[in-house]
């Protein structure tokens, strides 16, 4: 019975809690959406402005959970804001509201006015104050997402109002550094004046304004996304003193890299041809055609390039060929993985793929289960789409399954499908010979020891059965017969009272 109340009142009980989690935040409970799912910002800001702090509470921390995948929602709502935006001024005494909530009294002070969000609004929650604070959060989503995409956006939160954003540009600026480069670059033109006064001092202060100081320094040189959108960046503006350093990236080493240089010197047109044609002339040694157009000038350019760029790569190929037919796969190996280094788009995918899938089973015969792996994986990266795929990817999965087996799991299942499908696989073949002779062998000395316990059982069943005997028959003795001597003397030795009466 009272089991059975427990029962009902745990059912209860979760019921309840389900119920809870179920229904919206009602009043006085805090509210913990996950950002991820939050895709109406017009009702996050209508939480911000909520009497009940835990719901501004959840608004704050939604906002600033943002991610990488909320950014086309957040340009959507940066245009939305555009709309209904308070005067200059009541933004600025918003802001300033904000700052003095986080105990700076200075204007100047290096404060993160973030902290000073949930503060204001529990003071006061009129439409410049949401607005402020709403654009707050955003700015400090953005920039802790922290990509050349989330700082431009942050450029058109700025020119949302202006002047009042100016001394939290600043701000940015001092904590961003070099990462802010590419975006302070692209918006030189912006329609906004503060954003645009903001990319001349940016730039300024960082180096970027001098393309060949901006990519000398560390943190650019040792960056490549970095470097890739500055160079974009540049190539959008079509900044004339960056086509240079652009075009000494056209044949770089990191494709990433290579492949931004071409975009953006590419989207200088015709402005670019003398620069083309200046390194054409350097990289092939020979004059050039001074009839070709922008557009051919720089196709010559870019093969150019690749020819200088892959010529040592094509050597390797050809070994790593030469390898695999002479049969020596370790050779093999070491030439493909110096060719898929530096130009894994290189052709003969097919042919690589081929000796690497040889090199894993040369790999699994040799019980090196790490390296076999790795060869087959290689094989299925360079030609998973082949019909040759489909063994390769089964020889894999055996692999793993030997692995697994080596751990001590056995995978029957797979390792029986495996054998139905390849009989001439031995690994297969082995292992499931192995395991039936290890169950057999289980089998065996289960049987014996059940025939022993048996054996014993009986034995002592039988030794009961006899003692049970014995007793019974030594009852049964009759007492008619001629007394011993020993129950002569148990006569006499009687002492009891009534034994001395009777004799006298």
């Amino acid at each position: 019975m009272r089991a059975a109340r427990g029962a009902a009142w745990l059912a209860a009980a979760s019921l309840i809690v389900i119920g809870r989690w179920l229904t919206p935040t009602s009043a006085g409970a805090q509210a913990t959406p996950a950002p991820l799912l939050i895709v109406d910002l017009d009702a996050v800001r209508a939480r911000l402005g909520s009497d009940d702090p835990h719901q501004r509470e959840g608004a704050h921390n939604a906002l600033l959970e943002l991610d990488e995948q909320a950014l086309d929602a957040v340009a959507a709502r940066v245009v939305a804001l555009a709309s209904r935006r308070p005067t200059a001024d009541e933004l600025t005494v918003a802001l300033a509201d904000i700052r003095r909530a986080t105990g700076s009294r200075r204007a100047d002070d290096r404060v993160d006015i973030e902290s000073g969000v949930l503060p204001a609004l529990a003071v006061r929650r009129d439409a410049a104050m949401i607005s402020a604070c709403e654009s707050v959060l955003l700015w400090r989503a953005l920039e802790r997402i922290g990509s050349t995409r989330a700082y431009r956006l942050i450029a058109d939160v700025v020119a949302l109002d202006g002047s009042p954003w100016e001394q939290e540009t600043q701000r940015l600026l001092e904590r961003a550094g070099p990462r802010l480069g590419p975006m302070l670059i692209a918006v030189r033109n912006h329609p906004n004046a503060t954003v645009r006064r903001w990319s001349r001092q940016g730039t300024a202060s960082l180096g970027f304004d001098q393309p060949g100081r901006a990519v000398q320094q560390r943190a650019v040189a040792e960056d490549a996304t970095l470097l890739s959108d500055t160079l974009r960046s540049w190539g959008a503006v079509h900044q004339l003193d960056a086509m240079r350093v652009i075009a000494s990236y056209v044949g770089s080493e990191h494709g990433e890299v290579r492949d931004a240089a071409r975009s953006a010197l590419a989207s200088y047109g015709r402005n670019a041809i003398w620069i083309v044609r200046e390194q054409l002339a350097l990289v092939s040694g020979t004059e050039v055609d001074p009839h070709w157009g922008s557009e051919r000038a720089l196709q010559a350019l870019l093969d150019a390039h690749d020819e200088a760029r892959l010529a040592p790569v094509r050597a390797e190929l050809a070994s790593g060929l030469a390898a695999l037919t002479h049969g020596n796969l370790d050779a093999m190996g070491a030439h493909f993985g110096r060719v898929l280094l530096r130009a894994p788009e290189l052709a003969h995918r097919d042919q690589m793929a081929i000796g690497y899938a040889r090199l894993g089973a040369a790999r699994r015969e040799a019980h090196d289960l790490a390296g076999a792996e790795r060869a087959y994986r290689r094989a299925l990266l360079l030609g998973g789409s082949s019909p040759e795929a489909v063994p390769w990817r089964d020889a894999l999965r055996g692999v793993q399954a030997d692995s697994e087996l080596a751990r001590g799991v056995a995978d029957v299942h797979l390792y029986r499908q495996i054998a139905a499908r390849y009989p001439e696989d031995r690994f297969a073949s082995e292992v499931l010979s192995r395991l039936s002779g290890e169950r057999a062998a289980e089998e065996r000395h289960r049987k014996r020891v059940a025939a022993a316990w048996a054996a014993l059982s009986m034995f002592l069943a039988a030794v009961a059965l006899l003692v049970g005997r014995r007793r019974p028959a030594a009852r049964a003795t009759p007492h008619t017969s001629a007394p011993t001597e020993d129950a002569a003397s148990a006569r006499f030795d009687d002492t009891s009272p009534g034994s001395l009466d009777a004799a006298a």
